[in-house]
């Protein structure tokens, strides 16, 4: 059984999903998965450092495969400002701020990728 099968039973193949639903399948495992633990003061999560974790495991293989892009939809702060940028599940998007690599918000900390992805950016700006 795999780590995505409680979330979509009828998928095979996690590669065969678009890019945005095989990452929030992914991320829901993450966070369903008692044995990760977020780490530092705002609670990183660094997929290189847990391979023996099936659900950290299968995020890394998403997220460096070469056909995966990063889904964003960006709209603008209430000041006007500044953009955010979410995933089209409501997730927020950053860089981090050493190796400026994109990381995504759950509920455990923020899940940084270990591998620089293309992204594919929506919204009200980029229309």
């Amino acid at each position: 059984m795999e780590i995505y099968s409680d979330y979509l039973p009828e998928i095979k193949d996690i590669s065969s999903l678009h890019n945005y639903i095989a990452l929030e399948t992914l991320l829901r495992a993450l966070e369903d998965d008692i044995s990760i633990i977020s780490s530092g003061s705002e609670g990183h999560i660094d997929l290189r450092s847990c391979g023996e974790i099936e659900s950290l495991q299968a995020l890394h293989e998403l997220v460096a495969m070469p056909c995966f892009e990063l889904d964003m939809i960006c709209t603008l702060h209430p000041n006007g400002e500044q953009r955010i940028y979410h995933t089209p599940y409501g997730r927020e998007i950053r860089r981090g701020w050493q190796t400026n690599h994109h990381k995504v918000k759950t509920s455990k900390g923020w899940v940084v990728f270990d591998v620089f992805v293309d992204t594919n950016i929506h919204g009200p700006l980029f229309n």
